[in-house]
């Protein structure tokens, strides 16, 4: 990257770019590398070369491949990847491997992990004993970290699992993708060139190391770099700007003297993300082999689901205005091709600020914690394990709460919370008298639904005093949600 800015600042058409890329970096957050993945598996490359253009299924079909998304937190459950990018992020995957006829779906619910060493690992082999505890059988594991020991992703030395960094699985990465391209068998377009920087001043090698360099002519293509013909020689082995061509803005040569641009469209470069958008057709050749003939457990031979109408799910209660005197129970009809349903309240009728967020399975939320005699707004965002398109909802529909319900009487009594106003510096301490034993989970969320900070207790009968360390939140206005067989409430606490 160092010689890639003193070469920009030597040269005035270049400047714009320069600024560009100084804002991709504060961006994109370069303090973390793209990717920790290299190399080959050797055995499936002998396997490629020796059955090459051997099919169990059609190109014209589409693959269906099972995943399992890991949301790791830190151990008291700060941190998780928020609900909401996650979907988002999911659905930008399956845009991204469309072309390929390659499409993702999960193959169960979300697994929450409590963990800070694997929060923020750094090492590869703290993540592999993240992955050897939590992965599941005959799927592709995702986990989504704050560190990713450094990168932005990498797929795990043995292969079975893939690890992301938070800062770099936003809406429009594409760093998912690349990872999920080194799961289904692709090396960078650069292979070789890892750990090494290409010099423009110099001649460039024959060699890197025991690999050899691509070069223009493609007389080497099916044994240099990634070993396909279709794409174009790289050896940028750090993230870089394309141009208005989609290329990188100078030209390389290659071992034989010939200039030529690197493809900036490819996700398995180096390339920015707002540059890539394609896998060559070589590259989704190679990946439907891997997924048809070398991991076949992990593609389904079973229908996807359609796609949901959100149209089609629709809400029962309450609406139109209803006074909700006793229990907040939100009930909406079963949509039959949905898995779960994303529901979201607020007090405000456009629901810029969200009182709630909460992914269900199954077709009624019973919401704790709101204020009496106000006005709320709610919707829901029906999906499938096929499908994330976050944007579907159905419209929104309001409802008034009167008095303190039974419920909320019984808690205005046998709970307390306190201090409340609190200082960051302080504890939030919670005084609950219950009625059994059970083991009961406290959230905190942030009024955009996203959860900050998770423990589990186990009351007893009787008086139970609880504490919660908040040292870690900053000021603002937090819900406080407790969980249990019998307890189920939900309460605003302030930060100053």
């Amino acid at each position: 990257m160092e010689l890639l800015l003193r070469r920009l600042l030597l040269s005035k058409k270049y400047y714009a770019f320069l600024l560009i890329i100084m804002s991709a970096l504060s961006v994109h957050g370069q303090e973390l590398s793209y990717c920790g993945t290299e190399g080959l598996d050797v055995e499936w490359e002998t396997y490629l070369r020796e059955n090459k253009g051997v099919m169990t299924r059609s190109f014209n079909d589409d693959i269906y491949v099972a995943i399992t998304v890991h949301v790791v937190g830190e151990d008291d459950g700060i941190g998780y990847h928020p609900l909401s990018t996650i979907l988002k992020s999911l659905e930008g995957l399956n845009e991204d491997f469309k072309a390929s006829r390659i499409q993702f779906y999960l193959a169960g619910p979300f697994n929450y992990i409590n963990n800070s060493a694997y929060y923020e690992h750094s090492s590869f082999g703290t993540g592999a004993q993240m992955m050897n505890e939590h992965n599941v059988a005959n799927t592709i594991n995702c986990y989504i970290v704050n560190d990713a020991n450094g990168n932005c992703g990498y797929r795990s030395f043995n292969g079975d699992a893939i690890a992301l960094s938070k800062s770099c699985t936003q809406a429009n990465d594409h760093t998912w993708a690349h990872e999920m391209g080194h799961w289904l068998s692709l090396p960078h377009t650069f292979s070789g060139w890892e750990g090494t920087d290409y010099n423009l001043d110099e001649e460039t090698p024959t060699n890197v190391g025991s690999k050899l360099v691509e070069k223009v002519s493609r007389d080497n293509c099916t044994s240099a770099a990634d070993r396909l013909c279709d794409t174009s020689p790289d050896y940028l082995s750090f993230r870089w700007g394309c141009d208005e061509n989609n290329e990188y803005p100078d030209s390389l040569r290659d071992p034989d003297g010939v200039k030529f641009a690197v493809d900036g469209s490819l996700f398995m470069s180096y390339a920015f993300d707002d540059c890539q958008s394609r896998f060559s057709d070589g590259q989704i050749e190679k990946m439907q082999m891997y997924a048809n003939n070398w991991v076949p457990e992990v593609v389904s031979d079973d229908p996807p689901q359609e796609e949901i109408d959100p149209g089609q799910t629709k809400l029962l209660y309450p609406i139109n205005g209803e006074v909700v005197e006793d229990k907040i129970e939100l009930r909406w009809e079963e949509q039959g091709n949905a898995t779960f349903y994303v529901v979201e309240v607020s007090q405000i009728s456009n629901m810029a600020l969200l009182s709630l967020r909460e992914l269900v399975y199954g077709t009624k939320l019973e919401v704790f914690g709101l204020s009496p005699d106000k006005d709320y707004y709610w919707r829901v965002r029906p999906l499938n394990d096929y499908h994330f398109d976050y944007d579907k909802r159905t419209e929104t529909e309001n409802f008034k709460t009167g008095e303190l319900s039974s419920t909320e009487e019984y808690y205005a009594e046998n709970l307390k919370i306190y201090p409340n106003p609190i200082s960051r510096a302080s504890s939030i301490y919670i005084n609950l008298k219950s009625s059994i034993s059970e083991d009961m989970m406290l959230d905190i969320f942030s009024l955009d639904g996203k959860p900050v900070i998770r423990k589990s207790y186990y009351l007893q009968n009787g008086l139970n005093q609880l504490e919660i360390d908040a040292s870690s939140l900053t000021a603002g206005i937090y819900i406080l949600r407790g969980k249990g067989e019998l307890h189920n409430f939900r309460k605003k606490i302030v930060i100053e």
